[in-house]
């Protein structure tokens, strides 16, 4: 399932797993669902901490693609839905 698939009906997703290259994604309401985010900067997807430490993810175009290092399994991420 896609980010942009997943965003219509959460706006929160929990990190399960985050390694080298990816970090992988789960819906709280429903735990099969997963989706994953390469730690490429030529593929879609930034994920960053906000100035009060919270995570968010955004995949619109035009926007730098970088994952922040740091994120631990358990975390909580807020999608941006615009």
């Amino acid at each position: 399932m896609k980010v942009k698939e997943i965003v219509r009906e959460a706006n929160t997703m929990k990190v399960l797993n985050v390694d080298d290259k990816q970090v992988v994604l789960g819906d709280p309401k429903n735990p099969n669902v997963t989706t994953v985010v390469k730690k490429d900067p030529n593929k879609p997807g930034m994920i960053k901490r906000d100035p009060s430490g919270k995570l968010k993810m955004s995949t619109q175009p035009g926007q730098p693609q970088k994952v922040d290092d740091g994120i631990k399994p358990g975390e909580d991420i807020e999608i941006d839905q615009q």
